[in-house]
């Protein structure tokens, strides 16, 4: 697509975001924008060539400057690409937009030393999955994922906390949090979130995070972005729909190192609620 029609959909989205109050602005809108823009440039939407595609098949031309998150039975939702966060909680329900699962886990489980597999995408099947780390990955389909690391997980949050204006206890504790030893520093830090509720805060800050970095991974491995990769909240389902879902992978892994570093006397005096051993029961 020619600059000048880079140009006109680049201003209807700062239009539509301004006008909007700073959230996404859906295709309708968006659409219009873009053709009263266009005319005012002399140009009329849509352009040779294009009547017979829609407006979301359109926008396929312009993902280096927005993001798209499809809807189901919806419209569409669009952002600029530098600020993806505003499709959270946009989407029709109560739970948040998300990175599908496979995507997320890609590019933020840590890697364990007894499970050393790595992530690769398989663009042959549009999915992303685990090898050991020395075996040999001869497959061309398959495009390699840098792994998360602590370091980098700890450096995210840190961002997080140095964003925030808050009691400073309570940064405080937040800091303290990240000095902890292994992944239970990651454990701890969600906790203290949660009782100060920031998980929401947290959440989109992190997507943002994740969604850029994941970005910049499609456009050095030339590895077209799809809108499949963020689900709407409305779109998930069951267990799924939790605003803090994004977190809960990670928390999990997080739980199982800190029980892990326990000696077998303090393990002994954990109790579990009654409720939560017959649903393990029934498994």
């Amino acid at each position: 697509m020619d600059e000048v029609w880079n140009a006109v959909v680049a201003e209807a989205l700062e239009r539509g975001v301004r006008e909007s109050g700073g959230r996404a602005v859906s295709g309708a809108k968006l659409r219009q924008l873009v053709a009263q823009i266009a005319t005012h440039r002399g140009a009329s939407y849509p352009p040779p060539g294009f009547e017979s595609i829609n407006f979301a098949e359109f926008l396929r031309y312009f993902d280096s400057i927005l993001i798209v998150l499809r809807r189901r039975a919806q419209d569409i939702l669009v952002a600029p690409v530098t600020r993806p966060e505003l499709l959270i909680g946009q989407s029709g329900s109560g739970s948040q937009t998300q990175i599908r699962d496979d995507i997320f886990n890609a590019f933020t489980r840590i890697p364990r030393e007894d499970d050393p597999r790595i992530p690769w995408y398989d663009s042959g099947h549009d999915r992303f999955v685990w090898f050991p780390r020395d075996e040999d990955q001869a497959d061309p389909a398959l495009i390699a994922v840098p792994p998360a690391s602590r370091e980098q997980e700890i450096a995210d949050r840190t961002s997080f906390v140095d964003s925030l204006e808050l009691n400073q206890e309570i940064i405080d504790s937040l800091r303290k949090a990240l000095t902890g030893s292994g992944n239970s520093a990651l454990w701890y830090f969600s906790q203290i979130l949660r009782d100060a509720q920031l998980s929401k805060r947290w959440h989109e800050f992190r997507f943002h995070l994740i969604t850029s970095r994941i970005r910049r991974w499609s456009e050095e491995k030339r590895v077209p972005w799809r809108d499949n990769w963020l689900i709407a909240g409305s779109d998930l389902s069951g267990d799924a729909q939790v605003a803090t879902a994004v977190e809960t992978a990670s928390e999990k892994a997080n739980l199982k190192e800190l029980l892990t570093q326990l000696e077998e006397d303090d393990l002994k005096r954990i109790n579990v609620p009654l409720d939560i051993v017959l649903k393990l029961l029934r498994r």
